[in-house]
């Protein structure tokens, strides 16, 4: 083999290494933001998990219903903090589409109600609601459903975001020095990239809370996978760190007595 071919050789070794450390660092950066978002989500609460509170305001509500029964008409973005889930309902009746007064047969009937803010159940008194005011009920529960799974999912991604920085800070900056003594970067490079690196983590925390929030208000149940993904993302990290801090120990041993920096010198 020529020293052409030989030269080809490694060039094609060296292209074919870099695309599995790409596509290492990319299922590695989907399973970390996967396992964050799977700790930190959001998650709509089961009644069983709320303040026994929330139980006796349920089963104090008019008509033969169950607690279980009334709690399911409670927006399930609003569920997921026990705090948001009494405001709601501080603020509501039940109220029935067809009154007791017009149709008594359906007063324990769960498709007859809905949770209305109570000055409106009040001033209507005994009258069936009109499509205008079921309208107007229904909205209302959808708008502080939204405002709720905002403020929840906005939590959940400032969560997501410190952990994933806390988790980078130590490797990159390790990393870094180890870099910066070694004569691969400058200190203020090294600064820059670690600034970077932690920005880049705190997306992607974020990012995942978000995600993962997303699915389980959405009623996918999320418990099943949150261990599973939580090993294998801090598996993946951990093999991804050490392999960053060998690499950076590597530029060091290399050489130590190198010279100045030159960009020749730098690492990527």
């Amino acid at each position: 083999m020529g020293i052409i071919d030989r030269a080809k050789l490694v060039v094609r070794s060296e292209m074919t290494v870099a695309r599995m450390r790409a596509t290492a660092a990319g299922v590695e950066a989907v399973s970390r933001a996967a396992a964050l978002g799977a700790w930190f989500p959001a998650v709509p609460q089961a009644l069983a998990d709320m303040p026994g509170s929330i139980r006796e305001s349920l089963a104090t509500r008019r008509g033969d219903f169950s607690a279980d029964a009334l709690y399911e008409l409670v927006p399930d973005e609003v569920k997921t903090k026990s705090v948001d889930v009494a405001e709601f309902l501080g603020k509501r009746d039940l109220s029935h589409i067809e009154s007791v007064k017009h149709a008594p047969g359906r007063e324990s009937d769960i498709a007859n109600v809905l949770f209305e803010r109570t000055e409106w159940n009040r001033a209507r008194g005994s009258e069936n609601m009109t499509a205008l005011d079921l309208s107007r009920a229904r909205l209302d529960n959808f708008a502080e459903g939204v405002i709720a799974g905002v403020q929840a999912t906005t939590a959940a991604a400032t969560q997501g975001a410190i952990a994933a920085s806390l988790l980078e800070l130590p490797v990159t900056t390790v990393e870094n020095l180890i870099l910066v003594k070694a004569n691969e970067r400058t200190a203020k490079e090294a600064v820059q990239r670690v600034a970077g690196d932690i920005g880049r983590r705190a997306v992607h925390g974020a990012a995942g809370t978000v995600v993962f929030t997303g699915i389980a208000i959405f009623g996918v149940p999320i418990n099943m996978v949150a261990m599973p993904l939580a090993v294998v993302g801090g598996t993946l990290y951990v093999w991804s760190a050490s392999g960053r801090i060998w690499r950076a120990s590597a530029e060091l041993r290399r050489d130590p007595r190198r010279g100045p920096l030159t960009p020749v010198h730098r690492a990527n």
